[in-house]
C-alpha cells in the first residue's frame, strides 16, 4: 500500500484494490539484487503469483532463473516465459537515431539536412560500438546520442570518442557522488582497481582486494573509502558487477580505460613511472592484443604522449619498410582498371 501511494495517490488505493488479480501487473526490478534466501524466495513468488495476474521481474543477464529450485524440484520461474534485450543492427541502430533527432524537429525543416545528421550520428555511433566494447543495446546507443548533444563539438574529431567514453562514466558515478570531487575519488580508485587486475593479467578481484586498493589509497592521500561502501556504489552505478562473490567490470571499455588513466596519472612518477613506461612500450610493440590496443588508444586520448604516438608510428613503419608506397598511378591501377 505504502509503494502504491508513492507511485501513484493516495485517493486511487481503495479502488486499485477492489481490482480483480487479472487486471493487476506487478512489475520487481533488479530481482539479482535481492537478498533474502533461495526458500524465501520461493514463498515470495508462490504470494505474489496468489495476489497478481501477470508478473513481470526484470534481472541482470547473469541471472540464472534456473538455479532457484521450489520444493518440488522444479525451476521456480519454469512457467515463466524469458526474455532478453538484443543487441540493434546497424538498421535499427539508423532508425532510433532518426527518430531522436526527430523529436522536436519542425516539418518544415529539409530533409536532407535531417537525413545528413543521422548520417553523421550513425557514423560516430557505429565506430564506438564496432569496437565491441559496449553492447549495442538500444539504452547504450540513446546515451551515446545524449552525450554528444552535451559536447559542444559533437564530431569525430580527435578526441571525441574518448569524450563520449569518458561522459558515460562521469554520468554513471555522478548518480552515486554527493559532490564533484567525490567523483574524481571514485576516478582514482577505480583506476588502481583496473590497474591492480591488468598487473594481476586477472579479470575480476575480491573484496579483500578492493579493500587493499582504498587502504593504499588512504596511505597516499589520508582519504577513507572503505570497499564496502565503494562496491555498494560501483554496483549500483552499474561500473562493477558481482560474478560467484568476485567483482568484474561490466563493459570492457571501463576496464581498458580506468587502466589507461591509472597509466596516466602515473606514468610521470619517480619511482613507477619508468616500470610503467617499459609496459606502454610493450604493449605498443603488441597492438594486435585487443586489450592492449584498447588501452593504448585511452591513453592516447588521456594523454598526448609524444614518445609512444612515435615508437607506434615507428613500429608501422618497419612493417611496410620494404613495399614502396602505392601512387595509384600508371601500372599499379592498370589490372584494377581492366576490371571496370
Amino acid at each position: 500500500d505504502s509503494d502504491y501511494k508513492d507511485q501513484y495517490s493516495h485517493a486511487s488505493l481503495e479502488r486499485f484494490k477492489q481490482l480483480s488479480k487479472e487486471r493487476v501487473c506487478l512489475i520487481i526490478d533488479d530481482l539479482h539484487r535481492t537478498k533474502i534466501g533461495l526458500k524465501a524466495q520461493t514463498k515470495l513468488v508462490a504470494r505474489l503469483e496468489q495476489m497478481f495476474g501477470t508478473l513481470i521481474f526484470l534481472a541482470h543477464d547473469l541471472f540464472d532463473v534456473d538455479r532457484i529450485l521450489a520444493g518440488n524440484q522444479h525451476p521456480l520461474f519454469h512457467e515463466y516465459r524469458q526474455y532478453t534485450i538484443e543487441e540493434f543492427n546497424r538498421v535499427h541502430r539508423g532508425a532510433l537515431i532518426e527518430k531522436w533527432l526527430g523529436l522536436g524537429r519542425s516539418d518544415w525543416e529539409q530533409e536532407s539536412q535531417l537525413q545528413a545528421e543521422v548520417e553523421a550520428k550513425e557514423k560516430v555511433i557505429n565506430t564506438l560500438l564496432g569496437r565491441q566494447l559496449v553492447p549495442a543495446h538500444p539504452i547504450v546507443i540513446m546515451a551515446f546520442l545524449q552525450a554528444m548533444e552535451s559536447m559542444r563539438t559533437p564530431n569525430t574529431a580527435s578526441g571525441s570518442y574518448g569524450d563520449l567514453y569518458e561522459s558515460l562514466i562521469t554520468d554513471r558515478l555522478a548518480l552515486v557522488s554527493k559532490k564533484a570531487t567525490d567523483i574524481s575519488i571514485k576516478y582514482a580508485l577505480i583506476s588502481r582497481m583496473a590497474y591492480m587486475m591488468y598487473d594481476r593479467d586477472a579479470t575480476s578481484l575480491d573484496k579483500d582486494d578492493i579493500e587493499e586498493v582504498c587502504d593504499r589509497y588512504f596511505g597516499e592521500y589520508q582519504i577513507r573509502r572503505t570497499a564496502v561502501s565503494l562496491i555498494t556504489d560501483l554496483l549500483e552505478a552499474g561500473i562493477i558487477r558481482e560474478a560467484a562473490g568476485n567483482y568484474q567490470f561490466v563493459y570492457p571499455y571501463y576496464f581498458h580505460f580506468f587502466v589507461a588513466r591509472y597509466f596516466r596519472d602515473k606514468v610521470d612518477d619517480g619511482i613507477i613511472g619508468p616500470t610503467l613506461r617499459d609496459r606502454l612500450s610493450y604493449m605498443a610493440d603488441r597492438v594486435y592484443f585487443e586489450d592492449y590496443a584498447n588501452i593504448i588508444v585511452f591513453y592516447l586520448y588521456l594523454k598526448k604522449d609524444t614518445d609512444i604516438i612515435e615508437h607506434i608510428l615507428h613500429n608501422a613503419t618497419e612493417i611496410y619498410k620494404s613495399h614502396e608506397p602505392c601512387t595509384l598511378e600508371d601500372k599499379v591501377v592498370d589490372d584494377l582498371n581492366k576490371l571496370a
